[in-house]
C-alpha cells in the first residue's frame, strides 16, 4: 500500500539522530532543544515549552526544536531534513501566533 503525499510517517530513531548531529552542526547546540521544555521562550500561557498549548489529542509530546537564525540555516535545515526524510513543522513565536 503506497504512502499518501500529506500523511506522517515518524522517522527511524537512527534518521532522527542523525539529522540533529547535521542540524547541530549548521545553527550549533545553543539553538537545539532535544526536549519539549529546553531552551523555550515562554509562552501565552506562561509555560516555558515547544509543546502545543491546544493540542488535539492526549498525551502530546513535541519532537526536537531547532532555532535557525538566518535564511542560509533555514535552508541547510530543510535540506538536511528532506535527505533524510524528517518531517518539519515550523513555528513562530511571533505576532502571528494568535
Amino acid at each position: 500500500m503506497s504512502q499518501q503525499p500529506n500523511q506522517y510517517s515518524a522517522p527511524s530513531p537512527e534518521a532522527l539522530e542523525e539529522f540533529l548531529r547535521l542540524a547541530t552542526a549548521i545553527v550549533g547546540e545553543a539553538n537545539i532543544s532535544r526536549d519539549p521544555s529546553s531552551g523555550a521562550p515562554e509562552g501565552l500561557d506562561g509555560g516555558c515549552s515547544y509543546g502545543d498549548p491546544f493540542p488535539l489529542s492526549q498525551p502530546h509530546i513535541p519532537g526536537p526544536a531547532i532555532r535557525p537564525e538566518t535564511v542560509d540555516h533555514v535552508r541547510d535545515i530543510v535540506r538536511a531534513a528532506n535527505k533524510l526524510k524528517v518531517p518539519l513543522w515550523t513555528v513562530s513565536r511571533g505576532k502571528n501566533l494568535g
